[in-house]
């Protein structure tokens, strides 16, 4: 969150006066805002409702930035880069609690693999040589393949998926994602915990009872929620203390705590950006980027309103969606200039 303050004031440092905001998405980030507030009033959540609402109105301000043309895009893949980069050296020295997992800095295996599904691509979009983006794709699929993170593995072939087939179908690619959240949705136990990850029984057991925890929470409160920061389940006492756990689905925390209306809104504006990138020939990576996300946040609960989330949504607002780099509008023009459609 430190981080990505920096990032939006450098970046409006960085943009100056030329700052724009497609009109549509500022009229969906002002609503979303609006009812963000009304939320901390409705139910008043303590310290806990007021981190989250900072938290919010910071993914709000990074969606907002990267949806402008004149945002510093080459930059934020470099770093993007040097942090995985990092993060992958790091899994040589840092003792992971989880047996055979990498964790690299992050210290939980699906957070590590939640940010190289959706932040790989763009980062990888910025190189022209075919070599070197398919070296860097080997590379981002071994460190998720590394966190033995089931979700993450499929949403990093959605992400490759979608990245290698967009020229040829464009929007249809969206299938892929949608294909992939519906088999690991209703996918048996039996496969799920089969080859490398049988001994998974006891976490699938306790994801299952978070589920349905979850669903229950929000059938309690459909329209409103609970209210900013209650994405959480309590499945009782035992031993040394409660077993509180956030929720296991971005889409159950979000109507848990903004309701049906605030969901609606988050989803719209995640909507109208993937309907402007299927239309775009720039827009390869961000897409691929929200795609992926959209598969994660069907296992994990701080996938769809995570930082890295609101850099590929605002990308896939913005006119130029990917890095601006002379590679990037060369291929870019090249995909143009060969569609007959376009002709």
């Amino acid at each position: 969150e430190v981080g990505a303050a920096l990032l939006v004031a450098g970046s409006l440092v960085w943009i100056g006066m030329s700052f724009q905001v497609p009109g549509v998405l500022l009229a969906l980030l002002l609503i979303m805002l609006s009812w963000f507030m009304v939320e901390l009033v409705l139910y008043p959540t303590g310290d806990a409702g007021q981190r989250r609402f900072l938290h919010l109105t910071l993914w709000l301000a990074v969606l907002a930035v990267f949806s402008s043309p004149k945002a510093p895009r080459r930059m934020l893949g470099l770093g993007v880069l040097l942090g995985g980069a990092a993060s992958s050296l790091a899994t040589i020295f840092v003792v992971s609690v989880y047996p055979g997992r990498v964790v690299g800095l992050f210290g939980d295996p699906n957070a590590l693999a939640a940010v190289v599904v959706v932040l790989a691509p763009i980062a990888i979009e910025q190189f022209h040589g075919r070599r070197a983006r398919l070296a860097l794709w080997l590379g981002a699929v071994a460190l998720v393949v590394l966190t033995l993170s089931r979700t993450g593995i499929v949403s990093i072939a959605v992400a490759a998926s979608v990245y290698a087939l967009f020229p040829l179908i464009r929007g249809w690619v969206v299938a892929i994602a949608a294909a992939a959240g519906t088999v690991l949705w209703i996918a048996p136990a039996d496969i799920r915990a089969s080859g490398p990850f049988d001994l998974r029984d006891g976490s699938d057991d306790l994801r299952e009872r978070i589920r349905t925890a979850g669903a229950d929470s929000v059938a309690e409160s459909w329209w409103t929620g609970h209210g900013l920061g209650t994405a959480k389940v309590n499945l009782g006492r035992w031993g040394w203390g409660d077993y509180t756990f956030f929720f296991h689905n971005s889409y159950y925390a979000l109507v848990s705590e903004t309701g049906l209306i605030g969901a609606t809104i988050v989803l719209l504006t995640v909507a109208g950006g993937t309907w402007r990138a299927m239309k775009n020939p720039l827009a390869r990576g961000a897409l691929a980027g929200v795609c992926a996300g959209l598969v994660m946040a069907t296992q994990l609960g701080e996938v769809l309103v995570d930082l890295p989330m609101a850099i590929v949504i605002g990308m896939c607002w913005s006119p130029i969606a990917g890095f601006g780099s002379e590679a990037v509008l060369a291929d870019a023009t090249a995909s143009v200039a060969a569609s007959p459609s376009v002709r």
